[in-house]
Order: structure tokens, then sequence, then C-alpha cells
């Protein structure tokens, strides 16, 4: 009986020294972790040139945009180059696009703008995307409708944040 009772102690001793070490190592391994986050976070936000901009602005005369026909589906495009938009700054600039409409009144893109036009309602979207170098733009209507002619003239903002 005196024999169980030293194993259960011994037991117990053990089990103390285990819990001891095993709160040890997770105190430890919390303080690591949060020295490296402090770290990172602290160097990482640290820009010693400050957040730069650039504002470049585009226009697009009607005639630029080039028209596409797809069995169902019909758009008005513009790939514009723009060499300022380097592989660098595409790969991490916040980018943004605006429509310049009236006095300096700036619509953010995707944009979409209702019309009637011979009894029939319908939505143009102007959207667009980026790839180092270029943007291309691409008008589409609800009713896959293109202009007989050509769509308007357009100006753009461009907006670079790094």
């Amino acid at each position: 009986m005196n024999d169980e009772i030293k194993n259960i102690k011994h037991s117990i001793q053990i089990f103390k020294k285990n819990k001891m070490r095993n709160q040890k190592f997770i105190s430890v391994a919390v303080g690591v972790l949060l020295l490296t986050t402090g770290l990172f976070i602290g160097t990482s936000c640290n820009n010693d040139e400050g957040t730069q901009y650039k504002r470049i602005e585009l226009k697009l005369t009607g005639r630029e945009w080039r028209s596409k026909k797809i069995f169902n589906q019909a758009y008005h495009y513009y790939v514009k180059m723009v060499p300022e938009l380097t592989e660098d700054l595409f790969n991490r600039a916040f980018k943004s696009m605006y429509l310049l409409v009236g006095n300096n009144e700036k619509i953010p893109l995707p944009y979409p703008q209702s019309f009637v036009a011979g009894g029939n309602h319908f939505t143009e979207y102007l959207k667009y995307s980026f790839a180092p170098g270029r943007v291309t733009f691409r008008l589409a209507a609800s009713d896959s409708g293109l202009y007989a002619i050509h769509p308007p003239c357009k100006q753009f903002i461009m907006l670079l944040r790094w």
C-alpha cells in the first residue's frame, strides 16, 4: 500500500514538473510571437519616403474606341498604353480609375449609366482593367448595342498610391 502511495505521489510530482515546463514554454512562445508581431508591424508601416501618389490623365477621343461583336455580346474597348504603370507599380501600388465629367467631377469606375433611346431603356457599363504598362477600357450596353459611329470622347483620371 505504501508503495502505491509513493508511486502516486511520484506521478503527481512529475505531472507538476511537466505542467510547469509547459506553462513556461507557452509563456516564452507567446512572448516571442508578440515580439515578432510588434517588430513586423513596426517595420512594415515605416516608410521613410511617406506615401507617394501619381495622377495620370487619360483622354480618349471617340475615334480611338474599337468595337467587338461576338454572337450575343457586343462592346466597345480601348487599350491605352501607360508607361508610368511599370510592373513594379502594377504589383505594389493601389490603383483607382475615375471618369472625369463636367466641372472636374470624378466618378469612380466601374460606372453604370442608364439611358432611354427610341423608347427602350438600357444601361451602359464603363469598366476597366489594369496590366503592366496599360489600361483597358470596356464600354458595354445592357442591350448589347453599339454606337452607330463611335462612343463619345471620355476623359479619365488614374490614381496610383504606393
